[in-house]
């Protein structure tokens, strides 16, 4: 059984405007998908990291996985996971 939801949660670091674009699944085995802005300069994970922990989901309880930053028009975008469920 799987659930899914959309939110306009975000954060901003110096670098980047991170925003929660779906969340899916229920308890332990829900996700958080994670997108950036476009950003002039190369996202990375502690640059993802830190926006997650801004928007009050702190990777120590919620988890990091699946980083990834890639080169798009205007310059670099990333995207990454976390767990919806705290430990």
């Amino acid at each position: 059984m799987s659930a899914e939801t959309s939110t306009e949660t975000q954060a901003e670091t110096g670098k980047i405007r991170a925003v929660i674009i779906r969340k899916t699944g229920l308890g332990v085995s829900s996700r958080i998908y994670w997108e950036s802005t476009v950003s002039p300069e190369k996202i990375t994970y502690n640059d993802a990291y830190q926006a997650q922990a801004d928007a009050g989901y702190h990777p120590l309880g919620y988890d990091f996985f699946d980083f990834h930053c890639q080169e798009v028009e205007g310059g670099y975008k990333a995207t990454w996971n976390c767990s919806a469920s705290c430990d």
